[in-house]
């Protein structure tokens, strides 16, 4: 097996876990997103669009335009399986279902 490496800071991940843990791959807006991480992590209000957007730059969080409110966005996590999947892809690397399975059990530690 070949390692890959990919480094997220542990504050990135954080909050990812947070996220997940509320919406796992649902649907959620800014407020919503600020609402859980004011709560469970004491963060800023004024710095949830930096977090969301640093995730969204790990490639763990896809966002589009609010179809009620163009002005707005919604956002929705992608499955740990679906990251492992994708940055093994990008590497040509081929994984069978247990590999993929028992990688996604382990946290998001920035190093596969």
């Amino acid at each position: 097996m070949v390692t890959v490496e990919f480094k997220v800071p542990t504050w990135v991940e954080k909050r990812y876990s947070l996220l997940w843990d509320s919406f796992s791959d649902s649907e959620f807006n800014i407020e919503q997103a600020a609402k859980i991480l004011e709560e469970k992590n004491k963060d800023k209000r004024e710095e949830i669009p930096v977090y969301l957007s640093e995730i969204r730059k790990a490639g763990w969080l896809t966002d589009e335009p609010d179809p009620h409110d163009a002005r707005k966005r919604l956002y929705k996590l992608k499955s740990k399986e679906k990251i492992i999947g994708e940055i093994f892809a990008l590497n040509n690397n081929k994984l069978d279902r247990g590999e993929v399975e028992g990688l996604s059990r382990k946290p998001l530690s920035g190093q596969f």
